[in-house]
């Protein structure tokens, strides 16, 4: 149950924070520049969010809820394809009702920022 539990919390915080972020880029239009030379780039810069945002949550959440490495481990997997996978839906349900997208609201970049939060929180939460 405490899996459970903690796969849900961190996948609820990471998709929050990238609906957040997608929601600040639709309102803000401040948007990563959307040439195709510069998808290393974008990368890059998820990563980097990800890994600042992972940061900051220690200081919130310092401690972890699960001791067992093998379930920390799961927990490092799921959350990030769960959130992918929400944020690959949000996109295609704005797509299918004509609105703008962002480039967060696709599975590749949700799934990369919430994996450098994960994995930030996986290495350093006591």
């Amino acid at each position: 149950m405490d899996v459970l539990l903690q796969i849900i919390i961190e996948t609820a915080f990471q998709i929050i924070v990238e609906i957040c972020i997608a929601i600040f880029e639709h309102t803000t239009g401040r948007k990563i520049p959307e040439d195709t030379n510069n998808r290393s780039f974008k990368f890059l810069i998820y990563i980097s969010v990800g890994m600042i945002i992972g940061f900051g949550s220690l200081f919130i959440f310092p401690q972890g809820v699960i001791n067992n490495e093998t379930l920390k481990i799961m927990v490092l997997i799921s959350s990030p394809i769960l959130t992918g996978l929400a944020m690959g839906l949000i996109g295609n349900w704005r797509r299918n009702h004509d609105k703008t997208t962002v480039e967060m609201e696709s599975f590749t970049n949700g799934f990369v920022m919430a994996f450098s939060i994960s994995l930030i929180r996986y290495i350093w939460a006591v």
